[in-house]
């Protein structure tokens, strides 16, 4: 039997308003946000004595003015229509734009009551949104993070900082900083430099070996333990073997006892 399918809004998966055959159709038919899909279903059928196929029909539309529904349209929405996206067409809710909330979307949605702003930064909430600011005493440096300014770097941290440095109020001491995506090496040479962080890696060379965990051998490397080879290993005649993976990238295999980072001189 042919039939027409009405969905609420022009993309599926969505609400199917209904399914409708031969006249009996609802003057008007509404939608959330005056979008819907139209999806006519025409079955074929041939017999010796008659043929059927498809069936004809018609549609207009008749949309609602904004903040108005109801099927001729004849109430009022009663949203704060600065701070509304749009009121749905069928029962007058408001759907708020963010930042905003309640039934007719005029209450202010507080984002500072959950944490969103970094370390030494206060939030401040404002009409419909928020803004993080560095405290008081604090100013952003040339990688975006608020540091004490009542006290600058020394000259020789600056020297051999790879990056930026910032004085830390907790220790009271100067510090090198990286920006997002480094981190500080955490050997004696690399402690001043900002390294790609290749792969977890502990306080001093070696203190973790590479894992079987999610690791795939010759593809990739996920986490730090040991894995296990199954093809002939760099060292010896088992197929367990150690791999240490140094804060220059630099890869070690075998239980060797390393007093420093090896140089890829």
């Amino acid at each position: 039997m042919d039939s027409l399918e009405i969905y609420n809004k022009e993309v599926i998966p969505t609400q199917l308003i209904g399914t409708y055959c031969g006249t009996r159709f609802p003057n008007i038919i509404r939608s959330t946000d005056r979008t819907m899909l139209l999806n006519m279903h025409t079955y074929y059928h041939y017999h010796s004595r008659f043929t059927r196929k498809g069936f004809r029909g018609q549609y207009y539309t008749h949309p609602c003015p904004a903040f108005k529904y109801g099927i001729t349209c004849q109430f009022s929405c009663t949203c704060d229509q600065t701070k509304t996206e749009f009121c749905d067409n069928i029962n007058g809710i408001c759907v708020c734009k963010a930042g905003w909330m309640g039934s007719d979307c005029s209450d202010d949605v507080n984002e500072c009551r959950f944490p969103k702003c970094a370390v030494n930064e206060v939030c401040q909430n404002l009409p419909g949104s928020f803004n993080c600011s560095c405290k008081n005493g604090f100013a952003k440096n040339a990688n975006g993070l608020c540091v004490n300014v009542r006290a600058s770097c020394t000259s020789k941290i600056k020297t051999v900082c790879s990056h930026s440095c910032y004085y830390d109020s907790v220790t009271g001491a100067d510090t090198c900083s990286c920006p997002d995506g480094l981190e500080l090496g955490t050997t004696d040479k690399t402690k001043y430099m900002c390294v790609v962080p290749y792969y977890p890696y502990g306080q001093s060379v070696g203190d973790f070996n590479l894992t079987t965990l999610n690791v795939k051998v010759g593809n990739s490397y996920r986490n730090a333990n040991p894995i296990v080879f199954t093809s002939p290993t760099p060292f010896g005649e088992t197929l367990k073997t150690e791999a240490y993976v140094f804060s220059n990238g630099l890869i070690g295999f075998d239980k060797i006892e390393v007093s420093e980072e090896p140089d890829l001189q």
